[in-house]
């Protein structure tokens, strides 16, 4: 309380601005446990329900091999996978009026299959109607098919600040992200949109830097409250699992699917 007190109607200054460019890698193509955890996070759906619909969906041609623990496609497959995601751009609806220019090298690596490439849609897609599958089938075929995208995509770039801000003697932290390049997270924000999840809201324009000034600030006390651990969901229960006695998981490590 003395602190607002303290800075009530006082002016304040940017002292530091700590600006550093990051860049996140689109994620990779689904293996089994990926694309289970991606369902439940997105629509609740157990990993056994996932394993289900998308075996359903491959007896009936519309997905490749469901069981497998590789996330990249076999080097000859390049071609074959450019004309999938034109496929995909004219017929999947999250797509609708969406632009880029996909890399598929990003997804090629025959060294990293093993019996079974990633899960990818088929070309049957393009006859199915969509419209008439099972509602789970659906969603996870759209699931699917918008990994296919985000994985060919370019990189999310943005500035992170990290600022130190005085008033009255007081010292206060700010930190905020400015995006620079949407790349694959403008595919996945349609998918979101289109299927009424939240979306990260991007920050405002920032104008901010070392030695401005602001003010007078308004200042005011808010009170909370901390938060109990979340309980375990089936997404970070199978990735605690996929992790067990391995915490410095990277890429490159050996990586067994579930189910």
């Amino acid at each position: 309380i003395k602190v607002a007190a303290d800075c009530a109607e006082r002016m304040c200054e940017v002292e530091k601005d700590d600006v550093k460019e990051k860049t996140v890698r689109p994620p990779k193509l689904y293996d089994l446990t990926t694309l289970q955890r991606e369902a439940n996070r997105m629509f609740g759906y157990t990993a056994q329900q996932t394993l289900d619909a998308v075996q359903e969906m491959y007896e009936q041609k519309l997905v490749t091999y469901p069981r497998t623990d590789s996330q990249y496609l076999t080097d000859e497959m390049g071609e074959s996978t450019e004309t999938l995601i034109q496929m995909l751009l004219g017929k999947m609806p999250y797509a609708e009026g969406l632009e880029y220019q996909p890399d598929v090298s990003k997804v090629l690596n025959s060294k990293k299959v093993s019996d079974h490439h990633a899960i990818i849609p088929t070309m049957e897609v393009a006859k199915a109607d969509i419209g008439k599958l099972k509602e789970r089938n659906c969603k996870i075929l759209y699931l699917i098919s918008a990994r296919v995208l985000t994985a060919t995509a370019d990189p999310y770039i943005y500035e992170s600040h990290k600022c130190q801000i005085t008033c009255n003697y007081h010292t206060f932290y700010l930190t905020a992200k400015k995006t620079k390049q949407e790349g694959f997270k403008a595919i996945e924000n349609k998918l979101k949109q289109f299927f009424g999840v939240k979306i990260e809201k991007e920050e405002p324009e920032l104008d901010i830097w070392a030695g401005k000034h602001y003010g007078p600030c308004d200042s005011f006390v808010s009170e909370h409250f901390t938060q109990p651990p979340k309980q375990y969901t089936e997404d970070t229960l199978l990735s605690a699992m996929e992790r067990a006695g391995n915490e410095e998981l990277t890429e490159d490590t050996e990586k067994k699917g579930l189910g």
